[in-house]
């Protein structure tokens, strides 16, 4: 951790920051950003292929329109909401690796 010493930069993604500024702020304390990513899709959630057409749509529906139920924990988690997102909305992310690669940086897996 760069606050100790062993490094001189780390790369925190925006969440984990957000969490450690929020429960362990004195985790934080002497670092400072440097400069935030590009931005990209989060990660996607996903379901297996035997999963139905039908409970596909259910789990679907769960997310994109929450019930009172998933509401609290979705706030405690600092969710506001979960949106579909088309294959093609990643595309960036291909994009982002490709510039990467150009400048010399390793294969990213």
């Amino acid at each position: 951790m760069p606050r100790d010493g062993e490094a001189d930069i780390a790369a925190i993604d925006c969440v984990t920051f957000a969490y450690l500024k929020e429960g362990a702020p004195a985790s934080l304390e002497g670092l400072v950003i440097l400069q935030y990513s590009a931005l990209s899709p989060g990660l996607p959630i996903i379901a297996g292929g035997a999963v139905g057409d039908d409970l596909l749509a259910c789990l679907r529906g769960a997310l994109l329109e929450p019930s009172q139920r998933m509401a609290e924990p979705m706030r405690s988690l600092h969710i506001q909401a979960f949106r579909h997102c088309a294959s093609a909305d990643y595309e960036s992310v291909l994009a982002l690796e490709s510039a990467a690669r150009e400048q010399g940086y390793p294969l990213l897996a």
